[in-house]
């Protein structure tokens, strides 16, 4: 296992927010709340490929999986 890459800012396409860290090949995304107000609980995606833009890091992650026991926000 390597040192995970971290935390950071992860904005999703309605314009909310949460943390994120990245280890291995899994993505980690904090609880969060969609823009409608639905809550999602904590996620993990795994990381299919990653490609370079310029300076900008693309990741296309394959499907998630909430995380057994996480909360999710209040």
């Amino acid at each position: 296992m390597t040192d995970p890459i971290g935390p950071f800012r992860m904005e999703f396409t309605d314009g909310r927010t949460t943390t994120a860290e990245l280890i291995d090949d899994f993505l980690t995304v904090t609880a969060w709340r969609t823009r409608a107000g639905t809550k999602v609980p904590q996620r993990i995606w795994p990381v299919a490929e990653r490609s370079w833009n310029g300076d900008v890091l693309h990741w296309r992650l394959g499907r998630s999986v909430a995380v057994p026991g996480s909360e999710t926000v209040r």
